[in-house]
């Protein structure tokens, strides 16, 4: 996953490959109740670094936690107040 870039303006995700992974839906995890937005991307079935991003007989697929923008703004900003 820290391989993978978000791109928010695009809600999209790039993988080491440089495929872009889009935004297929949402999935609830059953024991938190957590919402999880889910990408993914074709390009697995044939790309060179499958083997090293996953063990997945079809895709790989990647979950954010629909609020994880707000985490991400939090980090920012403790970053640049330590300045």
């Amino acid at each position: 996953m820290d391989d993978f870039f978000y791109n928010a303006d695009q809600d999209t995700y790039q993988c080491p490959a440089g495929q872009i992974l889009t935004f297929r839906g949402y999935r609830k995890r059953k024991k938190s109740g957590i919402r999880e937005k889910t990408y993914t991307t074709h390009a697995c079935y044939t790309c060179p670094l499958r083997q090293k991003c996953t063990q997945s007989k079809t895709t790989r697929y990647i979950y954010r936690w629909e609020h994880e923008d707000i985490i991400e703004q939090l980090k920012q900003r403790l970053k640049e107040n330590q300045r």
